[in-house]
């Protein structure tokens, strides 16, 4: 197949590294677009970098796009298109109230598919011929609103080198020195939704022995978590955007995600990858991860249940099984969906 992928976003994050690695995967046994915005404010050199170098990236420019993607389209013959954001979604839509003079510019003969990396919205998701939802509860919400092909494909993880024992000691030193040390982790951006007040209030409750809270992630609610930090007393440190995400989480001890509303929890699935016991509150990824794997479940926004968690949780490596959570058995997954919105 010719597969084309369209992001357009100012942030890498969970769904920015969904549509790169699936894109990367698919690359081995299909030919791969990926169409991006490029700018002063764009992540266009870091999908640059996440990209498997098979994977033709293309700017895209937010003036006269809908043409660009239209010409784009038919000259390298695209078989699919597969959204990953509301804007490229809206971009590719039909828009029933153009006038006759206009209808070449909102015709689409490509056909279109998007991960509901959110929720369903109709304004943006109606008019595509598949739906790809990364948690069961979408496809509930989707049920008498959307009568295309639809399918369930959860979130992945992408295998990642283990570290040495001396790489190890390192990053770990980056956050304590005391070998010791408990060292509490949460990944998402600094936002409301992600509950991270939640996990501040329940860490400085539990006033656990020796154990630091390191939260990874950037946003708007910066500066008011801090000052909520300072004031708990805790130690919580605010470790900010790090690439290397990844290979952070293999020094930690235990991961919480104290999220009030998570569609996928692609965090959740690097955790286990790396035998992490977890918390997580019963958000839509929490539930369904929970239905497969041991983890701590919590109610949203429920501080003394988490502060018990806390408590009680045992601090011994796990074993999780994620082979069928692969980027490349669900890459495998979304490319028979493809066919099957094609065969349509």
């Amino acid at each position: 197949m010719n597969i084309a992928h369209l992001l357009i976003s100012r942030q890498f994050t969970g769904a920015e590294r969904y549509a790169t690695e699936i894109a990367s995967a698919s690359a081995a046994r299909h030919k791969v677009t990926f169409i991006a915005n490029q700018g002063p404010d764009s992540i266009f050199d870091v999908l640059r970098d996440e990209l498997d170098p098979a994977v033709d990236l293309v700017p895209v420019r937010t003036v006269r796009t809908r043409r660009f993607l239209r010409r784009l389209c038919a000259e390298r013959q695209i078989d699919i298109i597969h959204c990953h954001d509301g804007v490229a979604c809206r971009l590719v839509r039909a828009n029933p109230w153009a006038t006759p003079s206009f209808v070449s510019v909102y015709r689409w003969e490509t056909p279109r598919v998007s991960s509901l990396h959110i929720q369903y919205r109709p304004r943006s998701h109606r008019h595509f011929e598949g739906l790809i939802a990364v948690g069961k509860w979408q496809l509930k919400d989707m049920a008498g609103h959307y009568y295309g092909a639809k399918t369930h494909v959860p979130v992945f993880y992408t295998p990642h080198p283990k570290l040495k024992a001396d790489r190890r000691a390192s990053l770990r030193g980056e956050f304590t020195n005391d070998e010791n040390c408990t060292l509490v982790a949460t990944i998402g951006r600094l936002h409301p939704v992600k509950g991270h007040d939640v996990l501040i209030d329940a860490f400085a409750q539990a006033k656990l022995k020796n154990t630091k809270l390191v939260i990874f992630g950037e946003g708007e609610e910066r500066a008011a978590l801090e000052q909520q930090a300072a004031q708990s007393g805790a130690d919580i440190m605010f470790a900010g955007h790090r690439p290397n995400v990844r290979d952070l989480l293999q020094v930690m001890d235990l991961f919480v995600s104290s999220a009030r509303f998570e569609p996928g929890g692609m965090a959740i699935a690097e955790a286990m990858e790396v035998g992490l016991p977890i918390i997580a509150t019963r958000s839509q990824a929490g539930i369904e991860w929970a239905e497969h794997f041991p983890i701590t479940l919590v109610d949203v926004d429920d501080v003394s249940g988490l502060t018990l968690a806390l408590k009680a949780v045992e601090l011994e490596p796990v074993a999780y099984d994620l082979t069928p959570f692969t980027a490349d058995n669900t890459a495998r997954r979304i490319e028979d969906f493809y066919q099957q919105v094609l065969s349509r």
